[in-house]
């Protein structure tokens, strides 16, 4: 399958402490996969059609003038029930994620 945007997220890992880990991920028309790696042999992988909603999280927006206008991080909440928790993705700006929400929504 045609991959339709692929680089390099943050992705907030589960639990009270949710540190941030840097992903590389790759979206397609079906799926979005992540991995440690670029070129990871067994990526995870989140069916798009179990995203219910992508959206902005403007609660932890910076200061610096670059993030103003958006926030760089945003959110998947997934329809499937076995989901403990919605996944948190930070991009490097606010246009780079509002891009990767577009993709996704698309």
């Amino acid at each position: 399958m045609a991959t339709l945007k692929s680089g390099w997220l943050q992705k907030q890992a589960p639990g009270l402490l949710g540190g941030w880990d840097k992903r590389w991920f790759t979206l397609d028309q079906e799926r979005l996969t992540y991995a440690k790696q670029r070129d990871a042999a067994a990526p995870k992988v989140l069916l798009l059609s179990t995203v219910a909603v992508v959206e902005a999280e403007h609660g932890r927006q910076s200061l610096s003038a670059d993030s103003v206008s958006g926030s760089d991080t945003f959110v998947l909440s997934m329809t499937d029930a076995s989901e403990r928790e919605p996944y948190k993705l930070k991009a490097k700006n606010p246009a780079e994620a509002e891009q990767w929400m577009a993709a996704i929504r698309a």
